[in-house]
């Protein structure tokens, strides 16, 4: 059984308010169109109010008996149908009619937006669902909260609001419901047709989720299935890193920025700029929920890509690199390598194969300070339990976004150098690689399949700045 979220709109009243409608039931309808603008502009907070309360429990008494049973759309003859044995109106609202035809649906939990009458809709059919028996014999379980299920901000006649406010907090609840971590169905079939892309997005880069959509008044449901895409290596390193340098931490963040500062181009619908302020855009809102620091340190592969490229880079000037010239022999120790107990990413050694003359190098992404900080103190264990002590130990940290090369010196000053007291003879050296992208880019503006074929292949030396 999987959990479904589906998004409510005012399909369920504003349906009922369809002159179709009003001439198939008659003298039976009761118009509730005065009501309905009164509310229409109101926003969710004045759901409980003294003044609105009167028109919602008028528009909710009409909707429950006048819309929500007694009528329900034939399929076959394509009209409606009156009865009063009809108990449920399986057509009242693109959320009821979705909700019905998706299998196997454990809890579905309804989200609302910021106005009164969105709020309405979903308490009515969730009241009205709760405990319904489906054709193919589930019962429902229909969950909706005026209190905590409302998302404040999400309104479509406020564009600035939507996406400053709305956009976070809705991912931010659709988090809180599991969509990181547990197999979700997202109905878009109901709500405001504005969120519809964001949804759309989120569910391509959430691996649990699924997409579902029921079009108009079909009986079938409709599964967006999910392209095969993943996001770019190198624009999530260039985010992430910017986010980092700028202290950009959540969604609702924002840096001070000069107004001669550029911004990477390839960054740039992920981020909005003021003359001195950066905040994200609703792309970039969406990313920084949808992945963390961890989550790229774990997934990408750049990491292997870099350290492919030192070791070509030391292989082909052995003689003109100083280190080199002591070290000529390159390896990436392998399972079988004296060296892979401490888990190193490259050893330059000396053709002696003396166990005690090597230079231990580690190659990490700038993001990746963390994770470096918890290893090298694994890796100065490693070293001593098993009698060995390289001569020197260099760090490469790598970026994409062009870094404070003090900020760098003063975190491994602080962070790295005091492990080393125990390692007297062991120098630790901090080296900087900023790679150039967008350049690579161009140098490779005819291969558009594989923006790392060049850079890989690339024969041309790397800039590596010995900081320390």
């Amino acid at each position: 059984m999987k959990k479904v979220i589906a998004t409510v709109g005012t399909s369920l009243i504003t349906n009922y308010l369809k002159p179709e409608i009003k001439m198939i039931l008659g003298k039976e309808y009761d118009c509730i169109k005065n009501a309905f603008d009164k509310l229409e502009t109101q926003d969710a907070s004045q759901y409980r109010s003294v003044d609105s309360k009167v028109y919602i429990d008028y528009i909710e008494d009409v909707i429950l008996h006048k819309w929500m049973k007694g009528i329900d759309w034939d399929m076959q003859v394509k009209y409606w149908n009156l009865d009063n044995n009809i108990l449920l109106n399986t057509a009242a609202s693109a959320e009821i009619s979705s909700i019905l035809k998706i299998k196997d649906t454990g809890v579905v939990y309804l989200i609302a937006t910021d106005t009164i009458l969105s709020c309405l809709a979903a308490k009515i059919i969730a009241f009205t669902l709760n405990g319904f028996k489906k054709e193919d014999g589930t019962i429902l379980n229909v969950s909706f909260d005026p209190n905590v299920d409302v998302v404040t901000g999400l309104r479509v006649d406020n564009a600035q609001q939507f996406q400053d406010i709305g956009l976070p907090k809705l991912i931010e609840k659709l988090v809180d419901l599991g969509i990181n971590n547990e197999e979700i169905m997202l109905n878009i079939t109901g709500g405001y047709k504005g969120v519809i892309p964001y949804l759309t997005i989120i569910g391509q880069l959430f691996k649990n989720v699924y997409i579902m959509y029921l079009y108009e008044k079909s009986d079938k449901i409709i599964k967006i299935p999910k392209l095969p895409i993943n996001f770019d290596w190198v624009v999530q390193e260039k985010f992430f890193s910017l986010c980092m340098i700028k202290n950009i931490s959540n969604s609702e963040g924002s840096s001070q920025i000069s107004k001669n500062e550029e911004i990477d181009a390839d960054l740039s619908l992920l981020f909005e700029r003021e003359p001195n302020k950066l905040t994200l855009s609703a792309l970039g809102k969406i990313l920084i929920n949808t992945l963390s620091v961890d989550e790229i340190e774990s997934r990408h592969v750049l990491g292997f890509l870099m350290e492919y490229r030192l070791v070509k880079h030391f292989n082909n000037y052995v003689y003109q690199d100083v280190l080199c010239n002591k070290y000529p022999i390159v390896e990436t120790p392998n399972r079988n390598s004296i060296y892979n107990a401490c888990e190193l990413d490259l050893i330059l050694r000396q053709e002696d194969l003396s166990c005690n003359k090597f230079v231990a190098i580690e190659v990490k992404s700038f993001l990746s300070k963390k994770k470096l900080e918890r290893q090298v103190k694994d890796q100065i264990i490693g070293f001593n339990s098993n009698s060995l002590w390289p001569l020197e130990y260099h760090i490469v940290i790598y970026s994409f976004i062009k870094v404070n090369n003090d900020d760098l010196v003063d975190w491994f000053n602080k962070k790295i150098v005091p492990c080393f007291s125990a390692m007297k003879n062991c120098k630790p050296c901090l080296v900087y690689l900023y790679v150039d992208w967008n350049v690579n880019k161009k140098n490779e503006s005819n291969d558009t399949q594989n923006p790392y074929k060049g850079y890989l292949s690339s024969d041309q030396k790397l800039n590596l700045e010995y900081l320390i």
